[in-house]
Parts: C-alpha cells; structure tokens; sequence
C-alpha cells in the first residue's frame, strides 16, 4: 500500500479486466484504495487468507496464472 511504479498499474490492469476494479477507474502507478479494495476481492473470492490487499506470494501467483 501506498508503492508506485509499472508493476502497479500492471496489477490494476489485470484486477480490472477480472471485473474487481471498475472499468471507468482510470489505471494509474500509485497502489492507493481502490487497487487494496481490488485485492481485497481477489482474496476473498479465491479464499486466499488473510484478506489484507496486500500483494503476497499466493495472491500473486494465482493472478500471474490467470
């Protein structure tokens, strides 16, 4: 939370064409709220514990396989 750079607005790319980010919310580099709340939804829905919005190993693995 609260990082910047590429791999970011990668990350919101991917969280949004999984329908987890409003398409109409423009992507950025900065992981503020909504890239956390967008995380926070992959977690949950996936069941990957705990559903912090942090970008941890299963959660990226799982998206990178996606």
């Amino acid at each position: 939370y609260g990082q910047s750079g590429q791999e970011v607005k990668l990350l919101q790319e991917k969280l949004k064409s999984l329908g987890l980010i409003k398409p109409t919310q423009k992507t950025t580099t900065y992981f503020g709220v909504l890239t956390k709340q967008g995380l926070i939804k992959f977690q949950k829905a996936h069941k990957i514990k705990p559903y912090n919005g942090v970008l941890n190993t299963k959660t990226r693995a799982l998206l990178n396989s996606l």
